[in-house]
């Protein structure tokens, strides 16, 4: 870690690593994790991007419990906003691929399963090779 990005794409992986660790046990995470890491993706970004980044959070935040079967949960789709912030829409595209290919191998055997680990793989994986 030599400078201020490296350091916030650390505390990034941190963040959404303990909230991986959560939702592996339990299926749920605390949500002040979304807030916090998506606040380090937005370091760089304008303050028009900051209030519709808001928006969208509030919006996901109210809105999700209200749907009576959710494909994927709430902190899934934070993971997948505040890493395409952080990375753009090219890498968040080729994560997504990889973090699909591994939800899907582990959903082989049915029912429900934590997703937000699958995305801390992939994520971890492509900050690897990069």
């Amino acid at each position: 870690m030599t400078d201020w990005a490296s350091l916030l794409t650390v505390l990034w992986l941190g963040l959404w690593g303990f909230a991986a660790l959560c939702d592996w046990q339990t299926q749920t995470f605390p949500g002040w994790v979304s807030w916090l890491a998506t606040a380090l993706s937005l370091w760089h970004h304008s303050p028009i991007v900051w209030l519709l980044v808001c928006v969208c959070l509030l919006s996901i935040h109210l809105l999700w419990p209200r749907w009576r079967h959710p494909v994927i949960g709430d902190g899934d789709l934070e993971m997948m906003v505040s890493y395409g912030l952080l990375w753009g829409v090219t890498a968040t595209a080729h994560w997504l691929m990889v973090a699909c290919l591994l939800g899907l191998w582990r959903a082989r055997a049915g029912g429900r399963i934590a997703f937000l680990p699958d995305l801390m793989v992939s994520a971890v994986g492509w900050w690897l090779v990069t």
